[in-house]
């Protein structure tokens, strides 16, 4: 059994059962499971004050939480914890605490302007995930990640939700200052963050495909009309056919993109994972309707806990439409010969998530 498999069974056991549905003023029951068992720290260097493990070990849990339709935030925390180790310049925060990340939007970024007392910042970012219950915000900035705490002034939470019914926030900073303790010179460049940040919703998403193409080909197996069951019909077939294939897509641009973010052109594999991901998560949730007739279409059915989400993800740190814009301007500016090197590159390895 691989390392990959291993953390597939624990997650399972950890996750199974966890509830899906959720209540965005409330943390997860599991989520103090999921910090004992140090998932925020995986990913990050022992010496650093992390767990050990590598980022593809990190997917694999952050898929798993996808595909277990629970909502937790994990990813996000993880990510923190990627710019911002445990023994880094931030205060002590408890095991359990949440931290998040706050990506300004390259066309409406937060100012900022250095003081004797630290960074001053204005402006506000929209759609922090968990702002609401996180002990850290970390702000990315151009060089700099400041870690506002509840000890800066300055700066307030107006809540929101995705159509999960995820915490979705918007972070308004009025001339808040970040004391110099707080501020760290950031390991990644923002656009480095950003494919970080795509890889880690990508992840998710590939589990909430997982799960809804597992739900509907279960479905097709034991209903049945006029005396055999939905697989035997060749159109639902097709549905089937066409909705495992996006997975395996998906599951393939993921891994790529996971395995080369280091790479020069890691900006292509993670832009090509986010295209992929977000365009299988319309057709995969739309064809699992399909399959499941009225039964799939009542928000209680269990169904929805995977598509809602898949709505959800696709849309956020990153979507779809913004990468597919910075792939034909990468293809645009390297002309054919470009083009060609990129639909011919690959990697050795094999698929770990």
């Amino acid at each position: 059994m691989s390392d990959s498999d291993l953390l597939r069974e624990i997650a399972a056991d950890v996750l199974t059962g966890a509830t899906s549905e959720n209540d965005p003023t409330v943390v997860p029951d599991v989520w103090p499971q999921m910090c004992e068992l140090e998932w925020p720290l995986i990913g990050v260097a022992e010496e650093d004050g992390g767990a050990g493990g590598t980022l593809n070990d990190l997917l694999v849990l952050v898929a798993a939480t996808g595909e277990h339709t629970v909502s937790a935030p994990l990813a996000e925390t993880a990510l923190a914890h990627r710019l911002l180790p445990p023994t880094g310049a931030a205060p002590e925060t408890e095991p359990e605490a949440i931290a998040t990340v706050a990506l300004p939007s390259p066309g409406r970024p937060c100012h900022y302007r250095e003081t004797p007392e630290g960074l001053l910042l204005d402006g506000h970012v929209e759609r922090v995930p968990w702002a609401r219950h996180a002990d850290r915000v970390l702000v990315v900035l151009d060089r700099h990640v400041a870690v506002v705490t509840t000890r800066a002034a300055g700066w307030q939470v107006a809540t929101g939700e995705n159509l999960a019914g995820e915490p979705r926030d918007t972070v308004t900073f009025t001339r808040c200052t970040v004391p110099w303790a707080d501020v760290v010179e950031s390991p990644l460049a923002p656009d480095a963050v950003r494919r970080h940040a795509t890889v880690l919703r990508s992840a998710q998403l590939l589990g909430a495909l997982r799960a809804a193409v597992r739900m509907t080909t279960e479905h097709a197996g034991v209903r049945e009309q006029f005396g055999r069951p939905l697989r035997a019909f060749q159109a639902v077939s097709a549905m089937i056919t066409e909705a495992a294939g996006r997975l395996a897509g998906a599951e393939s641009a993921v891994w790529a993109a996971a395995n080369r973010l280091d790479h020069p052109d890691a900006e292509v594999d993670v832009a090509a994972a986010r295209v992929w991901t977000g365009e299988a998560a319309g057709e995969v949730a739309r064809l699992a309707h399909q399959v499941h007739g009225a039964m799939g279409i009542t928000r209680e059915h269990s169904l929805h806990h995977a598509t809602r989400r898949l709505w959800s993800w696709r849309a956020e740190w990153g979507t779809a439409h913004e990468c597919g814009d910075r792939l034909g301007a990468t293809v645009l500016h390297g002309g054919a010969d470009e083009l060609r090197r990129l639909l011919t590159a690959s990697e050795p390895g094999r698929n770990d998530l």
